[in-house]
C-alpha cells in the first residue's frame, strides 16, 4: 500500500502543453515540507529545468494551503544541515532559466514563503497568509532569501517580517509588493492561465529577461529567429508563432 501523503508528504509533478504543475502534497500538515520533500522538490525542479518540453512551472499546495514551511517534527538537530538542504532548493527555484509561478492560498509561511519569494511571480487569493517565523524558532534566516525579500518589499517590511514573525494577510502582501496579483478567481486557474500566456511569448526574450533582471550579465549570442518571426507577424497583422515555443504547444 502506498504511503499516505497526509502523513509523510510528497512532491507531485504533472506536465501538460509545456506547463509543469508541481504540487506540495502534505495536506495533513498544511503542506509543511519534510527534509525528503525539500530534496524531492529540488530534484524535480532540476529535472524540469533540463527538460526542453517544459516552458513554464507552477508551484502550488494541495488543499487549503500553499505551505506552512518546514515540518518542525522532521528538522535535523544540526541547523547547518537544514540550511544546506532548503537553501539548495531555494537557489534552484531562483536560478531556473524558465518562469516559475507560485499559486498561493492559505498558509504561505516560513519555508513556504521562501519558496514563493524565490519564484518569478506570486498569485494569491484572499485566504493567503504570509509570514517568516524564524524569530519564533531561534532560526537565523539566511542571506539569500533575506535579500530576495528586501528586493520585493523593501528593508522596513523585511525587518517587520523577520523580527516579529507575524502572519500578514493578502491585502498587506499586495500593498507592499510581496505578491504579483491578488485574484478573486480560483488561484490555481489564474496561475495556469498566466502560464499559458507565457508559453505563447518568445522564450528567448523571457530567458534573457530573467537573466538580466536577476543582474546576471551574459555574453551569450541569443538566436534571432524569434525576432524575425515577431517582426514578420507584426507586419502581417497576425499572431506570432515563435520558434522557441511553438514546437512544444498543441499542434506544434
Amino acid at each position: 500500500m502506498p504511503a499516505d501523503p497526509s502523513l509523510n508528504g510528497t512532491v507531485v509533478c504533472e506536465a501538460v502543453d509545456g506547463i509543469a504543475t508541481v504540487t506540495l502534497d502534505h495536506p495533513g500538515k498544511c503542506n509543511a515540507l519534510t527534509m525528503s520533500m525539500w530534496r524531492d522538490l529540488d530534484r524535480v525542479l532540476r529535472d524540469l529545468s533540463d527538460d526542453p518540453r517544459i516552458l513554464t512551472i507552477v508551484i502550488r499546495g494541495e488543499g487549503a494551503d500553499f505551505s506552512a514551511g518546514a515540518d518542525i517534527d522532521d528538522l535535523p538537530d544540526d541547523p547547518d544541515e537544514f540550511h544546506r538542504v532548503h537553501l539548495a532548493t531555494e537557489q534552484t527555484i531562483a536560478r531556473l532559466p524558465k518562469p516559475v509561478i507560485a499559486a498561493v492560498r492559505g498558509s504561505c509561511v516560513g519555508g513556504g514563503c521562501e519558496i514563493a519569494v524565490a519564484a518569478d511571480f506570486r498569485f494569491a487569493d484572499a485566504t493567503a497568509r504570509f509570514g517568516v517565523t524564524a524569530s519564533r524558532l531561534g532560526i537565523v534566516y539566511p542571506y539569500a532569501p533575506t535579500h530576495r525579500l528586501i528586493g520585493l518589499v523593501g528593508l522596513g517590511n523585511t525587518r517587520r517580517l523577520l523580527y516579529a514573525g507575524e502572519l500578514l494577510d493578502a491585502t498587506w502582501a499586495e500593498r507592499v509588493g510581496l505578491i504579483t496579483e491578488l485574484t478573486t478567481e480560483d488561484v490555481d486557474k489564474r496561475a495556469l492561465d498566466f502560464a499559458r500566456l507565457l508559453t505563447t511569448r518568445s522564450q528567448t526574450t523571457i530567458a534573457a529577461a530573467k537573466q538580466i533582471t536577476a543582474g546576471t550579465h551574459s555574453d551569450l549570442a541569443w538566436p534571432d529567429s524569434d525576432y524575425t518571426e515577431g517582426v514578420n507577424a507584426f507586419r502581417a497583422r497576425r499572431k506570432p508563432v515563435f520558434p522557441s515555443a511553438h514546437q512544444f504547444l498543441p499542434g506544434g
